[in-house]
């Protein structure tokens, strides 16, 4: 059993006999059967359902409206639900947070933002806001028309603050998808179903009083809407319809159950209708009641005209084993249940036939609440996970940024700054400008690598993705960076992610095994050979192995050719001479004397360290540690072999941000050309 504790808002007048109640009600109610501790908090008014924790907020005497659509009215309604959430947030500590309703959204949001609380926010999305403006009111007022624009920018943000995202309906996915471009992972459908209990087509026996209450002829067959009387439903249309229905099919009864905007307009004009019982309006009911209506029903219909929203009444129209005529279905796994149409005066020939036996499919029987809330309880679980693992991973994002901070802090405070503005000023502007060159060639020969692996034609473009690759690598701690070059060959090449990724991990093992060479063969140079010979060996074979299993791998992808082989030894070869250059060169143009076995070895345990996932912002940390070792064996203090360190380091992050200027103008010039 889920036994947690969930704290649903809906910022609507809850219970009040409509579809988004029906499902909150539905929700609560096998939720708990489930174990689960259920609170809803909503307005201050509507009916009271025993049996649920339900909270409200302050009730506001003047304000008794109960219908869908928006209500300036809301503008105090929604702070003091904001209120009342926050307030039951500090005790309650709910584990999960489930949102009806768009305002729904942005309470909890900001209750769990003022709070603090360690929940996750599920979205329960029953239709498009911008969609639902547009039929309740902008349908009213054409002048207010470029409202729309600013509600689906309204709609678009809100869409980004849940932590997961249920759809009601296929198409209310599609829109969030289609539309707002919302990933498609972040969103679950749960349809809306029925409640069992309630709803079976049974007997109609028990209905028979009913129908001689409500005196409809005992020859007419009953075609049955309910929900609310709005043109948003499609119901001005249907009765529009109604009088040359009735012309052709006389022994028709459209029973309506239901309220709403249109009831009086309709007992106004369609008086005749009602007369002859053709038409009855039952006022509002109570929805524990309305299986008995559709008990006396031949067929049930849905006149609403295709949107976002879901259409729960269907459900219940087939449960009670109904056939069910809709203009358009917005669950396409029961388009084979119902029969689609596009006009009204498709009506008429459907009537004309006798009415299917009642009959309860078992496809329906899936969308019984016993089963759907499962599928809920799933979702819940899996965001949590999500939350929890996301809650830690900011935990630990934040500890690298207090660790990157403090590795610029002890490094900047140990450096002795006129010695390293002196250090930079007397360095040799000719070795500097050949460290430079000796850099672009590198990245050159790096771009062409990964040209020949991925068979990438144009240099420049390569150089320009391998630049800004380092660039924001060598400035992002642990190794943040990396995922700029899997994200611009994903843009660029249309690689796959995990390729460019496989290909990122293959380069940086190949490299520093050639680093592991050349240290070894220094090794040679001081007479030790027994153990140096056997880890070369070793070190040789796993290279082998790692090219071979590399490119038997990618050969599925791309063809494996002598030519393309030699080539990636080549330039790893090349690139490996590049590295060991430039580091002599920059180390020579800061004016410091040593041997080039030092260099080497303290250029190879900096790129080490750089390797390492600890390095701290703009990569300072291991790879100034690696360098005051070297140096300090060469005879300098620990002060002088950092600040050669750090002058190092600083120019060498120049010379990327100077690659990293050329890449981004070079590719957003291909960019706007490609457009």
């Amino acid at each position: 059993m889920f036994q947690e504790k969930i704290l649903m808002i809906a910022a609507t007048p809850f219970f009040s006999d409509r579809g988004c109640h029906i499902r909150i009600l539905n929700q609560l109610k096998y939720l708990k059967s489930s174990g689960t501790e259920t609170t809803l908090v909503t307005y201050g008014l509507g009916q009271d359902i025993p049996g649920y924790s339900v909270e409200r907020s302050l009730k506001i005497p003047w304000y008794n409206n109960i219908l869908p659509g928006a209500s300036w009215h809301k503008l105090y309604l929604n702070p003091l639900l904001l209120f009342s959430t926050t307030k039951i947030l500090f005790n309650f500590k709910p584990s999960i947070i489930h949102a009806h309703l768009y305002e729904g959204l942005l309470i909890a949001y900001c209750a769990r933002f003022f709070t603090r609380a360690k929940a996750p926010i599920i979205f329960d999305c029953q239709g498009s806001l911008a969609d639902e403006m547009k039929d309740y009111h902008l349908v009213k007022y054409p002048q207010l028309g470029w409202t729309y624009t600013f509600f689906c920018i309204l709609e678009k943000i809100l869409l980004y603050l849940p932590d997961q995202i249920i759809c009601s309906s296929q198409k209310s996915q599609d829109v969030l998808v289609n539309r707002y471009k919302i990933k498609q992972d972040k969103i679950k459908i749960i349809n809306d179903g029925f409640d069992p209990e309630i709803f079976n087509f049974g007997t109609i026996d028990s209905a028979k009083s009913l129908r001689a209450q409500l005196r409809i002829p005992s020859q007419n067959q009953v075609v049955i809407y309910s929900g609310s009387l709005s043109d948003a439903k499609g119901v001005r249309q249907l009765i529009q319809f109604l009088p040359s229905l009735i012309k052709t099919q006389p022994n028709t009864t459209l029973l309506c159950v239901g309220y709403g905007e249109l009831a009086q307009e309709i007992l106004t004009q369609y008086d005749y209708l009602i007369i002859n019982r053709n038409l009855i309006l039952t006022g509002q009911i109570s929805y524990f009641d309305l299986n008995d209506y559709l008990k006396i029903a031949d067929w049930a219909i849905d006149p609403k005209p295709g949107g976002s929203e879901s259409s729960g009444k269907i459900i219940n129209y087939l449960a009670a084993g109904l056939p069910v005529i809709c203009l358009d279905s917005p669950n396409p796994n029961l388009e084979d249940q119902v029969i689609n149409i596009k006009d009204f005066s498709e009506i008429t020939p459907i009537l004309a036939m006798n009415p299917p036996i009642r009959n309860c499919t078992l496809k329906i029987q899936e969308y019984s609440w016993g089963n759907l809330i499962a599928n809920l309880i799933t979702i819940y679980q899996e965001t949590q996970e999500k939350f929890n693992y996301q809650k830690n991973y900011f935990k630990r994002i934040l500890l690298v940024l207090i660790f990157s901070f403090g590795c610029l802090l002890i490094f900047f405070a140990s450096t002795s700054y006129s010695e390293l503005f002196s250090l930079l000023a007397g360095s040799s502007s000719k070795l500097i400008l050949a460290s430079l060159i000796i850099y672009i060639v590198l990245n050159l020969l790096r771009a062409k690598r990964l040209g020949i692996m991925n068979q990438c034609g144009s240099s420049c473009k390569m150089l320009s993705i391998t630049a800004i690759h380092t660039t924001v690598n060598s400035i992002l701690p642990i190794g943040l960076g990396e995922i700029t070059y899997p994200y611009l060959m994903k843009k660029h090449y249309q690689n796959p992610i995990w390729q460019s990724i496989q290909d990122l991990i293959f380069v940086r093992l190949y490299d520093l095994s050639n680093l592991v060479l050349v240290i070894l063969l220094l090794a040679f140079r001081r007479q030790q050979i027994i153990i140096p010979t056997i880890l070369l060996f070793l070190v040789v074979f796993a290279q082998t192995k790692l090219t071979y299993n590399y490119f038997k791998q990618s050969a599925q992808k791309i063809p494996l050719t002598k030519k393309r082989s030699v080539s990636f030894y080549l330039y790893s070869a090349l690139i490996t001479a590049s590295m060991i250059c430039y580091a002599i060169c920059l180390m020579l143009a800061l004016r410091l004397n040593t041997s080039i076995s030092l260099v080497i070895e303290g250029w190879y345990l900096s790129v080490l360290g750089g390797y390492l996932p600890i390095q701290g912002l703009f990569g300072f940390g291991p790879m100034e540690a690696g360098w005051i070792w070297p140096l300090m064996k060469n005879g300098l203090d620990y002060a002088e072999a950092l600040s050669i360190s750090v002058s190092y380091h600083l120019v060498s992050i120049f010379f990327s941000v100077f690659l990293f200027l050329f890449g981004s103008i070079y590719l957003y010039i291909i960019s706007s050309r490609a457009k």
